[in-house]
């Protein structure tokens, strides 16, 4: 009769370990999934940051590109500014010697106009 026990209870053992084994296996599966699930992620979010990395570095340069570019036509109006200045200058150092000219024709119309009412009898 002890040893029926004995058995009784080895097999109880028995199907609690296999029980266990077999929940440990559920849930070494479980976890397997998961670590897999989880690589995906990291691999997916790792590949995003390429993109986003490669996105920054094209945003980068086209601005360094666009800065150049703004520089340069801040220089290129400064120097049509100048330019533009010399000429208002020139336009406006022409229109004085016009009006010079001007008076000095008027001037010389008035003696001549002057001259000839004085020979007219």
């Amino acid at each position: 009769m002890a040893a029926e026990i004995a058995n009784g209870r080895l097999q109880v053992e028995r199907k609690t370990v296999e029980e266990a084994r077999e929940q440990l296996k559920a849930e070494k599966a479980a976890a397997a999934a998961f670590a897999d699930q989880l690589n995906q992620e990291l691999a997916a979010a790792k590949g995003k940051g390429i993109e986003l990395t490669a996105a920054l570095d094209a945003a980068t340069t086209k601005m360094a590109s666009l800065q150049i570019e703004r520089e340069q036509g801040l220089a290129r109006a400064e120097r049509l500014q100048a330019v533009n200045d010399e000429r208002q200058k020139t336009v406006d150092a022409l229109k004085e010697e016009l009006v010079q000219v001007r008076r000095d024709k008027d001037a010389e119309i008035e003696r001549l106009v002057a001259s000839m009412s004085k020979s007219w009898p």
